[in-house]
């Protein structure tokens, strides 16, 4: 049976009242009637054209969840005109989602509606997803109240739906904000943990390497106690790195890029990933090539163990395989790497791989952007790829991947090559040459073991050394006999006085003294303001000694 539309109503009821002026009603009350009929015909279409030209949506329902009456302007809300509308049943109006909603408080609504008073005027506000003639859903906020007859029993639904859609995409983009305020804070609170961590660190490591140091010039060494301290060395280099990864996170620390063997920091990755990931999943290696890149070791250690963490998170719960390989590659003029022209010459092929779930080709274009992730909350925070691609660019090279649903996924890196530089450990074998020739260090460093290193170690070399914990005081005996001086080595955070303020300040006495300012950890001063300060030379703790002291040689050599 066919409806009636919206207008039919009114103008049925308006001809009835007008055949029964005319039959039953008296001639004199005619006139009046016509009145009362016109001016019931203008509120009407005042009203009319208020419902059909404002931008919400007016309904009316009976109790069954049937439209009496619905405005024209939910055809620009979802797409439907208002016939159509009328005709559509509330289980195909809203998702499912908000049919259970509009469902449980109707149900509750009711209820409380056994104890409410008729005179009590009350209205109900819900945001619910409304269907789309799309296909999609557009968000409405819907505020209905119920209609009661003469005995005081709700008759009706009256309500005004509203597109807020706009609101929930910026109520969204608040809610992104702010989680990543919370993360960009709690990266700040780990950042100043890691800060004070690695200041502390680095302390004791420079008293590792100063006393390992001591224990290699020993003239009496024999071959397996040489072996031994070098193997202390290696740690005290790897727990350096270490030291620079956490910094690096947290970035508080600064890369400075050298020539690096990036097979070294790969395996050392490595190590440290096999010990976080499950035994079900193997890791294989292919490290063929010993060649060097221009990078930061804590750089290519955050590439090797995001690729292998994202690999990972990929086979979790069917266990698989890793393989990470290194090639050599050389790119002519005009050869495409993977449909991408690079910078012709030397480059290092680093491949990791997984036997996982791969991506899907709709995502895989979207992986390497900040803060895309199709892990569920609380497993990732979307930048792990994002910081590699990132890594990748600043040293010139590219990254690509390639990946079959349940077939795994490969990352490509290719990273152009630099010539090579002696290691850490070959560095501390040429020191024979190095002579202080009675040169006078003031040394100031507020930890004990290190003052007590460069103590046997400048001497060792020649140097006259002057050591102190307080600042304050050697600048008190550096003020009594200024030119007694030809060099400060200074720790930046101390007691009473950081370094910088008292290179400074001994500084404005002796503009020409050379200065050394070393520090663990510091958010104060980095390498360019020590520059503008007027300090020689900026050095991050740990502090290895040998070099210090190969430092000290070439400043005053150079002075002279």
């Amino acid at each position: 049976m066919k409806r009636p539309s919206n207008n039919s109503r009114v103008n049925e009821a308006i001809s009835s009242l007008i055949g029964l002026g005319k039959t039953s009603i008296q001639k004199s009350y005619y006139p009046q009637l016509q009145k009362k009929i016109s001016e019931l015909k203008e509120s009407e279409e005042r009203y009319r054209l208020l419902a059909e030209n404002i931008t919400d949506v007016i309904w009316m329902m009976d109790m069954a969840l049937n439209y009496l009456y619905i405005s024209p302007s939910i055809e620009h809300l979802c797409g439907y005109t208002a016939e159509e509308m009328m005709a559509r049943s509330i289980e195909n109006t809203f998702t499912a989602e908000s049919r259970k909603l509009i469902f449980e408080t109707i149900e509750d609504e009711l209820e409380k509606e056994k104890l409410r008073k008729v005179t009590d005027k009350y209205c109900k506000s819900l945001e619910l997803q409304h269907l789309h003639k799309d296909g999609s859903y557009v968000w409405v906020e819907i505020v209905a109240s119920l209609i009661y007859n003469e005995k005081g029993e709700p008759t009706n639904f009256l309500g005004v739906t509203r597109n807020i859609s706009k609101r929930k995409k910026a109520e969204k983009e608040k809610e992104e904000i702010q989680k990543q305020l919370v993360q960009a804070q709690k990266m700040e609170a780990i950042g100043t943990l890691a800060g004070g961590i690695a200041h502390d660190f680095n302390n004791i490591l420079s008293a590792i390497f100063g006393y390992t140091e001591l224990a290699q010039m020993r003239p009496d060494n024999d071959p397996v106690l040489k072996g031994d301290l070098d193997g202390i060395y290696v740690a005290a280099i790897r727990a350096r790195e270490l030291v620079k990864q956490i910094l690096a996170f947290s970035r508080k620390g600064e890369h400075e890029k050298t020539p690096l063997q990036v097979s070294l920091a790969i395996r050392e990755a490595l190590k440290l990933l096999r010990s976080s990931i499950p035994s079900s999943i193997a890791i294989k290696q292919d490290i063929a090539s010993n060649k060097c890149v221009l990078s930061d070791a804590t750089q290519i250690h955050q590439i090797v163990m995001n690729l292998c963490t994202n690999a990972y998170h990929a086979m979790r719960d069917t266990g698989g395989i890793i393989m990470v390989s290194l090639q050599e590659l050389e790119i002519a003029a005009g050869d495409p790497v993977l449909g991408v022209e690079l910078t012709p010459g030397n480059y290092l092929h680093l491949e990791v791989s997984d036997t996982g779930s791969g991506i899907d080709k709709e995502v895989i274009g979207k992986i390497f952007e900040p803060y895309f992730t199709t892990k569920k909350v609380g497993e990732g925070t979307g930048l792990g790829l994002a910081v590699v691609h990132g890594i990748v660019q600043s040293h010139a090279g590219y990254i690509s991947v390639s990946s079959e649903l349940g077939q795994g996924t490969t990352f490509h890196v290719y990273l152009p090559t630099v010539e090579s530089k002696s290691t850490d450990l070959d560095a501390t074998k040429s020191f024979s040459a190095v002579l202080g020739k009675n040169a006078h260090i003031l040394f100031i460093d507020d930890e004990i073991p290190i003052i007590d290193l460069a103590t046997k170690i400048f001497s060792r070399y020649g140097y006259r050394i002057s050591t102190f914990s307080d600042p304050i005081q050697a600048l008190e005996c550096f003020k009594a006999e200024p030119d007694h001086y030809d060099l400060l080595v200074t720790d930046m955070s101390m007691p009473y006085m950081t370094g910088d303020t008292l290179a400074q300040k001994v500084l404005q006495i002796r503009p020409d003294l050379p200065v050394i300012l070393c520090t663990g950890h510091s958010e104060k001063i980095n390498k360019e303001k020590s520059i503008k300060l007027g300090i020689k030379k900026f050095i991050q703790k740990p502090l290895i000694m040998s070099k210090l002291v190969h430092c000290v040689h070439q400043i005053l050599r150079d002075g002279k």
